[in-house]
């Protein structure tokens, strides 16, 4: 999913898509974890069916579902996704090759605007290292 990310995301606003995604995962346990419950709890033996296969029925079958869309309406690149405009397209794939042609040619904003000793001065580094 994160190799994805990389073909729709610049690094500027690639962390905060890999972040929003991370994040996805423990926020997915909280809403999940108390439906899941009240499945086990209630669910016995309505219909014929134990507890666990309701769970396996109403959690399983939204999922598979879910993957069988993604399959066909999931583009895999700006190139091919139709529901861009073509100005939306084309802004983000000018965008995507700018920041290819930066990294082929050896500019990496990344590291030549700052350096440790610089990132060590800054105040948003001494901010961090207090929280510790």
């Amino acid at each position: 999913m994160i190799l994805y990310l990389t073909y729709w995301y610049t690094r500027e606003h690639r962390a905060k898509m890999v972040a929003a995604f991370m994040a996805a995962n423990p926020v997915s346990g909280v809403l999940a974890g108390p439906i899941s419950g009240a499945i086990l709890a209630f669910a016995s033996g309505v219909g014929g069916l134990r507890a666990w296969q309701w769970l396996f029925l109403l959690e399983g079958i939204p999922s598979m579902l879910a993957g069988v869309v993604t399959i066909f309406f999931l583009d895999d690149n700006p190139s091919s996704a139709k529901w861009l405009t073509s100005d939306e397209r084309g802004l983000l794939l000018n965008r995507l090759q700018e920041e290819e042609d930066a990294k082929s040619s050896g500019a990496n904003p990344a590291t030549t605007s700052s350096t440790p000793s610089r990132a060590a001065r800054s105040g948003s580094c001494a901010l961090s290292t207090s929280a510790l």
